[in-house]
């Protein structure tokens, strides 16, 4: 997937015939557009085209406002030099209470316009600034200016050597090449100090498809394995609070009288919210959400049933992980600190093997690598542990040592 980028404009950008823009905004925005388009050609370009503040200027140097952007992008798609197709809110739903799978709004240019700017610009003329692989943002998904740090600073040049390491890899599913491999990952001010230890994890377009697409996924020709680490944050927590994973002699969703699908959810829950009577409680809203399918409720429901209450069932689950007890229902702020210590792994893991020649694609908790690099990928996703992060003062394995 391409996005408009802010970070390439096009210096003296030329007359357009018919093209009539009321502000220096506009005029601004067209330079921008114009150079998306110089670069990317005729491929979809995806953008916002609801409402949104302006992106703030660590993210947009040229201070470049959204309203402009879609005031230019319409008036080029009036003159016929581009089409515009209107995206998916993430929160639009069918009749039958089924999410759609949301999606950007693109436009795309012409090949008459296409050619025709790479005939009147020069390369001279098109400036691109190095890509962004870190965002900050607030609680209400706004993207936010930020101070570098020391652990900022190593993300983002580890994660962009990883990223123009799998750029020269071949990556295709279906006989089709997969998109431009850009990883962004999305830090949250959860503490509300700028701080780098909430969220963190990436996006790029595979993660959107599902798990019987990806298993179709070639790099380099080779057929793939997808690596996961089971109960994965459970597990982390294991590893910070007793020095080791849970797995794999043991697993942290194996509760006596329940089974594992029964168990995933609650955790899920359980590390994302305050207390036993909030969790409890999140449970009861989760099940009354006409947007769950009723399937992943079936598991939730039958467990209940079988013990009698929710507060039982979670009960059953913190005395199965009395390890990390201290480490459960320590509210949606904790739980994003956890994300953030899953994504520091897996991202940490995917370098180390793009430093030994082994491309690997990640999923959130899950590589995707070639069948030849597997014994290397278990040993590195086992044997690698990341130094030298910050910390998070109030973190249970903080606290349990100053006991």
């Amino acid at each position: 997937m391409i996005r408009l980028s802010l970070g390439m404009v096009v210096h003296e950008p030329p007359e357009i015939s018919g093209l009539a823009l009321k502000t220096q905004k506009q005029r601004k925005a067209l330079a921008f557009i114009l150079a998306n388009i110089w670069k990317h050609g005729t491929n979809p370009i995806h953008f916002h085209l609801r409402n949104q503040r302006n992106v703030p200027k660590r993210y947009n140097p040229g201070m470049v406002g959204n309203k402009p952007i879609k005031s230019v992008l319409n008036a080029l798609a009036d003159l016929g030099l581009v089409e515009i197709e209107t995206g998916t809110s993430k929160f639009t739903y069918n009749q039958n209470w089924e999410r759609e799978t949301p999606k950007l709004s693109q436009f795309t240019a012409t090949d008459a316009f296409f050619e025709m700017l790479r005939m009147i610009i020069p390369s001279k003329h098109f400036f691109e600034a190095p890509p962004l692989h870190i965002q900050y943002k607030d609680l209400n998904d706004n993207l936010l200016d930020f101070e570098w740090c020391e652990f900022s600073k190593r993300a983002y040049q580890e994660l962009a050597e990883y990223c123009n390491f799998m750029q020269e890899q071949k990556l295709m599913i279906d006989g089709e090449p997969l998109s431009h491999y850009h990883v962004t990952r999305t830090f949250r001010d959860w503490a509300g100090d700028g701080s780098f230890l909430y969220g963190g994890r990436g996006f790029h377009p595979v993660m959107r498809m599902s798990k019987q697409q990806r298993s179709r996924i070639l790099i380099n020709d080779s057929k793939t394995v997808a690596l996961d680490y089971p109960a994965s944050e459970p597990n982390i927590l294991y590893q910070m609070m007793t020095g080791t994973r849970l797995s794999p002699d043991g697993d942290p969703y194996q509760v006596d009288g329940l089974e594992r699908s029964e168990v995933k959810p609650f955790f899920t829950i359980m590390l994302n919210t305050s207390g036993a009577f909030g969790a409890a409680k999140a449970v009861t809203n989760w099940l009354d959400d006409n947007k769950v399918k009723d399937a992943e409720k079936a598991p939730v429901i039958a467990a209940i049933e079988r013990f009698g209450s929710v507060r039982a069932v979670i009960n059953a689950i913190v005395e199965r992980n009395k390890p990390i007890e201290a480490c459960l229902m320590q509210g949606k702020a904790m739980g994003q600190h956890y994300q953030w210590l899953e994504a520091n792994l897996v991202f940490h893991v995917a370098y180390q093997l793009s430093l030994q020649g082994a491309p690997a694609i990640t999923v959130h908790d899950e590589l995707i690598v070639m069948e030849k690099d597997k014994e290397l990928a278990e040993f590195i996703m086992y044997n690698e542990w990341p130094q030298g992060f910050p910390t998070l003062a109030d973190a249970p394995w903080n606290k349990r040592s100053e006991r």
